[in-house]
């Protein structure tokens, strides 16, 4: 009986070194990973706008990656795909989560001989620091929910958070890393185009409103077009471009906030070239900010004149030292300049607003600039 037992005994040791020199010199623990049960369909729990464009195999993936991606994992198993599939899926993951700035500009496949499949991301920071950044941002989150917390109209939250975008962050030209996050942008106060979409992407999410990163190319003085970043949001069931980087003044003279808030696909074009994947759904203008806010007009006549003065009183009691309207043509534009600068009209308008709104002129002198490419006129330091 004794040497039944010392058998028994030598012979499971001998199973067990067995499986483990299987398991570690002949990949016995990815023979045994090959064989587990897998998803064969996406469980569509994703909203994204890059998710719902994934294929099949690729939905999966992006499943199974968000699944465990929070842990910091070296690999992450997924359907074999291919490196084209491999990329959608890391724009998919990139631009659908605006906090997911842990993750590098690359990642790999790797596949065994057994034929699995790993996801294997790159991180740029360690787990405890995404954590403490997350708080950092956390925090200006639940600022803009208990500022926006009373607003009812998604105008109004879109229009606070696209204000607090523009007022706290400077444009940089350099790309990826923080400069290219929401954290780059919310915290730091410096990022480029895809820092300040992904902030909005953030904020927007943050406060329920529908939205998602659009890519293409802009339209600049260089030989060459620059590729960007923005973004459209459903205001009100209306879809919009709405682009705070290029909202953001690069100085005083031409500082207005406004050019590219709701536009819809015609307006955006006339400088911005989105991307094929993109449709053009942006044909509404009522959620525009001049049409919202009645300051976009037809003619230049004594209407407008008293549309203008309310604004400019509106403005000077709330503090603000620019203001600007829009003209719906060339021709009005060119007439409206004429009759404000050329003649001098500005300063009968700015006596009105002035006696209206109970304060005075901070400036004998008004700078303006034209807009003509959406026919915006912007009057500052007043």
């Amino acid at each position: 009986m004794k040497k039944f037992f010392t058998s028994l005994v030598i012979l499971f040791l001998g199973i067990g070194l067995g499986i483990l020199i299987w398991g570690v010199f002949f990949d016995g623990d990815e023979f045994i990973e090959s064989r587990r049960v897998f998803p064969t369909q996406p469980q569509e729990n994703y909203q994204g706008y890059y998710y719902n464009s994934l294929e099949k195999d690729e939905k999966i993936a992006y499943e199974l990656i968000m699944a465990e991606i929070g842990n910091f994992p070296k690999k992450i198993r997924i359907p074999v795909i291919d490196d084209e599939g491999l990329s959608d899926v890391f724009d998919a993951l990139h631009y659908d989560n605006a906090d997911f700035f842990f993750l590098g500009e690359n990642c790999n496949i790797e596949t065994t001989s057994f034929g699995t499949c790993y996801f294997v991301p790159k991180y740029v920071m360690s787990y405890t620091r995404y954590e403490s950044a997350m708080e950092e941002l956390g925090k200006i989150k639940q600022e803009v929910l208990a500022a926006t917390a009373n607003l009812s109209d998604d105008f109004d939250k879109e229009l606070y958070i696209h204000d607090l975008i523009v007022e706290n962050c400077s444009y940089v030209e350099e790309i990826g890393g923080e400069y290219s996050s929401s954290y780059g942008c919310l915290v730091n106060g410096k990022a480029s185009c895809e820092g300040y979409a992904k902030a909005m992407k953030y904020l927007l999410d943050a406060v329920d409103i529908e939205n998602y990163m659009i890519y293409g190319v802009t339209e600049t003085d260089s030989e060459d077009d620059d590729g960007h970043a923005w973004n459209v949001a459903k205001i009100n069931s209306d879809y919009y471009h709405v682009d705070a980087t290029w909202d953001d003044p690069v100085d005083a003279e031409s500082g207005n906030k406004y050019s590219y808030f709701n536009l819809t696909d015609e307006e955006i074009s006339k400088t911005h070239t989105a991307d094929k994947r993109f449709e053009k759904v942006c044909k509404e203008t009522a959620e525009n900010y001049y049409v919202k806010n009645g300051i976009v007009f037809d003619e230049y006549n004594a209407e407008t004149v008293n549309s203008l003065t309310s604004e400019f009183a509106k403005q000077m009691r709330l503090g603000e030292d620019t203001v600007s309207f829009k003209m719906t043509n060339k021709e009005a534009l060119r007439e409206a300049e004429k009759e404000l600068f050329d003649m001098n009209g500005i300063y009968g308008v700015m006596l009105m607003a002035s006696t209206v709104s109970g304060k005075s002129m901070d400036s004998d002198e008004i700078m303006y600039a034209i807009d003509d490419t959406h026919m915006i006129v912007i009057i500052t330091d007043y």
